[in-house]
């Protein structure tokens, strides 16, 4: 006699939870609540930022429940491996031999760097810490790698094992929005405040694109938003749902807390699979057909130097003479230079539209409006390093150029995304720029501080200028920090200054066209100086007096300590090779892109 049909295992229930940042007893509290009135629930899923920013409150939570003092309500696991006290995750998997979770203390999993473990019958992908476009790059061990960043070795190994297996992943777990998640998106269901374009990353949106998994889970943008599910494209074509949750304990009372009830994939028919609601829209990850005219009746004419679908600038680069894409431009290159015959290497022969020679051209390559030289400020007493007109130019450094001024990427770099803020003409410091020089490269280092900010990271910005033999060219370093980091910037650069026997006094931050001479008038001339600005825009001076002493590496010396690097403190010490730099350039640029002040 046959017995009864055996039926399937109940759908696991599940919590999923936006970033703790420390505030454990906040998220635990509401965990103990929902699974005591509505559970019981299986696990609880968390993504962005488990750890805090900084000690304090937070830091003391986590080490109550790490101690045992606390107990974790229920089987928690988490990828958010960076912020203050995360070494405990590295410590625990160095202590680990086997793959799958590391228990951090009981209840508390770290769900490892990348990979996909079954949890309550569910397939469930992840991939830990934050994108940053030079770590990812670089790779494990890399001295442009920082710990908690993704690497594309982790990328790849988990693509690879979601390809190894026809079943779909239920939960696909990343810390970051997945660059493109609005696309499609109705503008009254969009969260407010969030760029489209900008908002995410690229990395978790290529995951998700290539593991279609039935839902996306995602932190750090302190919003809740459910977008609409979207139909992937492939055999199965399932459907996928993205859901955004806020951190945990916002004053915005957004939703960081949510519950699902998901039947795993493997009791799932092909038919349930490919099931789909009315609101379904199409992958936000594909291109979709276009209903529009062609480009050549439908769009503007692409601005000169643009990338062209060939991958190559229209003309080729003719970067410092490069019109405002507002302005109208003449299509026979008018009386700009070719960057690239001055570098010795345009290839476009007679067909070039810039000027293939540099008569009547002054210190920048430029005519005057007569024909003659034109007047700028007086040259270097030697060739420089930073003048664009220079044969010394190193251009694969250069991410960005603007009318007056440019960003390129710091020679030894202190860390990724160290850059400079120079202007293209010799100026021999800030305080001697003329005033549209000094407020365009302001907005140069505004735009920089915003692209950091997306990563949630801080910056530090200084300038030491001493009148040299061999000249000087203006350049503002600009310095991507934790947000821990943050914190302690101003004790350090004030402690460190006393050790050298001279005091950083605060100076009003003029952002303006008023702003160089505000700054000369507070280093009482034309004098030698050096300046720092810190993550919330109080900007330190000292006037150096003649005869003084000041380290000519200070303001990188200091920076190297805080970040407890201080071998790095020497950029010669840090130098690159021109591949790794280029490469380093191009990632930078792709980041910095939404930002850059030639763009938006």
């Amino acid at each position: 006699m046959e017995g009864a049909p055996v039926s399937p295992p109940a759908a696991p229930r599940v919590l999923l939870s936006g970033s703790p940042l420390g505030r454990l007893t906040t998220l635990f509290k509401r965990v103990a609540a929902v699974n005591k009135s509505n559970g019981p629930f299986d696990l609880l899923l968390c993504v962005g930022q488990f750890f805090p920013s900084q000690g304090g409150d937070a830091s003391a939570e986590v080490a109550e429940y790490l101690g045992g003092r606390k107990v974790v309500p229920l089987p928690t696991y988490f990828i958010g491996d960076y912020g203050f006290g995360s070494e405990i995750v590295q410590a625990k998997m160095a202590e680990s031999s086997g793959s799958g979770p590391v228990e951090i203390c009981p209840n508390l999993y770290f769900l490892g760097r990348a990979g996909i473990a079954e949890l309550s019958g569910l397939r469930v992908a992840f991939l830990a810490g934050e994108y940053d476009p030079f770590s990812y790059r670089a790779g494990a061990g890399s001295d442009a790698s920082v710990p908690s960043s993704q690497r594309h070795q982790d990328f790849e190994a988990l693509a690879a094992l979601a390809n190894d297996n026809e079943r779909p992943v239920d939960f696909l777990l990343t810390n970051e929005w997945p660059r493109g998640i609005l696309e499609g998106v109705d503008k009254a269901e969009a969260p407010a405040g969030l760029d489209p374009v900008a908002v995410g990353s690229p990395v978790a949106a290529e995951l998700a694109k290539d593991l279609k998994p039935r839902y996306h889970i995602a932190g750090t943008e302190d919003v809740f938003f459910a977008r609409a599910p979207y139909r992937n494209r492939g055999p199965s074509q399932h459907v996928s749902r993205f859901i955004g949750l806020a951190r945990v304990g916002n004053d915005k009372k957004q939703k960081y807390l949510h519950a699902l009830n998901p039947t795993p994939s493997s009791q799932l028919s092909p038919a349930d699979l490919a099931a789909a609601p009315p609101n379904t829209t199409p992958s936000p990850y594909e291109p979709q057909p276009s209903t529009s005219q062609p480009a050549a009746q439908n769009s503007k004419p692409p601005v000169p130097g643009s990338v062209l679908s060939t991958g190559e600038p229209e003309g080729g680069q003719y970067w410092r003479w490069q019109e405002q894409p507002n302005k109208r431009q003449r299509t026979d290159g008018g009386d700009k230079v070719c960057f690239d015959f001055q570098k010795g290497r345009c290839e476009r022969g007679d067909k070039c539209r810039y000027r293939h020679d540099l008569s009547g051209a002054g210190p920048t390559g430029r005519g005057s409006e007569s024909g003659g030289p034109s007047k700028g400020p007086p040259g270097p007493p030697a060739p420089c390093w930073f003048c664009l007109s220079s044969p010394d130019v190193e251009t694969h450094l250069v991410i960005s150029i603007a009318e007056h001024s440019y960003v390129a990427l710091a020679k030894g770099p202190l860390i990724p995304g160290h850059v400079l803020v120079l202007p293209i003409e010799h100026h021999p410091s800030l305080a001697a720029l003329p005033p549209d020089v000094y407020a365009e490269m302001m907005r140069y280092k505004d735009a920089l501080q915003k692209c950091f900010a997306a990563q949630n990271r801080a910056s530090i910005c200084f300038e030491r200028y001493l009148q040299l033999r061999a000249g000087t060219h203006a350049h503002l370093q600009v310095c991507p920090i934790s947000r821990s980091a943050a914190d302690k910037a101003r004790l350090h650069y004030e402690s460190a200054a006393e050790k050298n026997g001279f005091r950083l006094v605060p100076v009003p931050a003029e952002e303006g066209a008023n702003g160089a001479e505000q700054l000369r008038n507070a280093v009482g001339g034309p004098g030698n100086y050096f300046m720092v600005e810190l993550p919330d825009e109080t900007r330190l001076l000292h006037a150096i007096k003649p005869g003084e002493k000041l380290p000519m590496q200070f303001g990188r010396e200091v920076l190297a300590d805080l970040r407890g690097t201080p071998e790095r403190a020497d950029w010669r010490a840090c130098k690159l090779t021109t591949e790794e730099e280029t490469e380093m350039a191009d990632a930078f640029k792709e980041m910095f892109k939404p930002f850059d002040i030639m763009e938006t």
